[in-house]
């Protein structure tokens, strides 16, 4: 056998063992979550209700440890118009919305819930039913022009599942987290959450799994922050603007990232997320490319990866990377991150691909955010937490990370 042959056997072995190491750790089942709503009258004297006029509800699991908790956002995108916010009410109504049965739910939903440490944590799931990253605080009801009734209140929703849990227990340590929407709202929140819940706290951590949208347009952000009665983001990166329409700026990952005070950690694929940037939107080239080479390179609906398509996506990809030292990212103490050319957005809803999707040769993507996690506060070097990404390959087979996971999206 040679020598690249045996490093093959000994890294695939590493991630079999792995597997089996976290699969055997991982006893608790999303039926241990119990299904909880407001009580009426908070949200009656509130006015604490979702889009639709619902009571708003969240899924809670007690675990063993005291004071130690996940708190997990809801993934679901904003909405900036009458016409998006009626049609996510709409799906509230019809029961369609995510989250929103409890049959639905399965252990992928929070993807360290069931994984090493964290399965004595106790964990709560905030669904997202307001759709403005729990930033609103509209006060009465939205009259829409087509006669529809709507509320935007998602930060007094926030702000009352908080209150109620504090009823009955207490905060310790406590990893902020997200997919998708509930991880741009994380990178946001982490400040005030933090607040909310007082100096009990010794420990806090925000995780935040595909959220970094590329830049929301300033008149997009004026209309999202206007219909949702948006009064504030977080202080640590307003503090830096002077105008109103200068501090819509920190709805944006990559700013509120840079003034976050509460350590953090990005995992961040070359995925649709990504897909919105001004490259994107420039060339009509880049999506089908993006698609051939990265994100469904074998399946038959999409075309076949030429080096025209790689040179098209690469460049954008070796500056996003690079963009994290640039911006100085990589040197914030207790910081951390995953920059990863797998492609699929929800792989965290596989609770397999988190424990399996690697982070570098020996590493999964579930070890090193429990690597950064368990490093907080004990003067790591930054750059101990951070995963950069391989360098994508030639046409055909430009995907250099092997164990990207894949779901049905790329199905022909």
């Amino acid at each position: 056998m040679n020598r690249f042959a045996a490093f093959l056997v000994y890294v695939s072995s590493i991630r079999v063992l792995a597997i089996q190491k976290h699969s055997a750790q991982s006893s608790r089942k999303w039926t241990d979550f119990t299904l909880l709503s407001l009580p009426d009258y908070v949200v009656a004297e509130t006015e604490s209700y979702c889009i639709n006029g619902d009571t708003p509800t969240y899924y809670l699991r007690e675990g063993s440890e005291t004071g130690k908790w996940i708190i997990w956002l809801g993934q679901g995108a904003p909405c900036a118009d009458e016409e998006t916010c009626e049609n996510k009410a709409q799906n509230e109504d019809d029961g369609t919305a995510i989250g929103q049965a409890a049959d639905d739910w399965n252990l992928n939903q929070i993807p360290l819930a069931n994984s090493g440490l964290y399965t004595t944590y106790n964990a709560v799931y905030i669904r997202n039913c307001d759709y403005g990253g729990w930033l609103g605080e509209k006060e009465g009801v939205y009259d829409a022009s087509s006669g529809r009734k709507m509320y935007f209140r998602g930060k007094l929703i926030l702000e009352n599942v908080i209150a109620e849990l504090q009823k009955s227990y207490t905060f310790e340590e406590v990893l902020l987290g997200g997919g998708s929407g509930g991880a741009s709202s994380a990178y946001i929140l982490g400040e005030k959450i933090k607040g909310l819940l007082g100096d009990s706290v010794t420990k806090f951590g925000v995780l935040a799994i595909n959220g970094w949208f590329s830049d929301m347009d300033t008149d997009l952000a004026g209309d999202f922050a206007l219909l949702h009665g948006m009064k504030s983001i977080f202080p640590s990166c307003e503090a830096q603007f002077s105008t109103p329409m200068e501090k819509l700026q920190c709805l944006n990952p990559s700013v509120a990232y840079k003034s976050a005070v509460a350590p953090t950690f990005v995992v961040q694929l070359f995925d649709k997320s990504v897909m919105n940037c001004d490259d994107a939107e420039a060339n009509e080239d880049f999506e089908p490319a993006w698609q051939a080479c990265l994100h469904c390179p074998e399946s038959s609906s999409t075309e076949t990866c030429t080096q025209d398509m790689v040179d098209i996506i690469q460049p954008f990809w070796q500056n996003f990377s690079q963009s994290f030292q640039d911006e100085g990212y990589v040197w914030k103490q207790d910081f951390g991150g995953i920059i990863s050319t797998c492609a699929t957005h929800g792989f965290w809803n596989s609770y397999h691909a988190f424990i399996s999707q690697m982070a570098d040769d020996s590493t999964t993507t579930a070890d090193a955010v429990s690597k950064w996690w368990s490093s907080i506060g004990t003067n790591a070097s930054s750059w101990e937490n951070w995963y950069q990404p391989c360098t994508m390959a030639s046409a055909p087979s430009a995907q250099c990370e092997e164990t990207c996971y894949a779901d049905d999206t790329c199905a022909a």
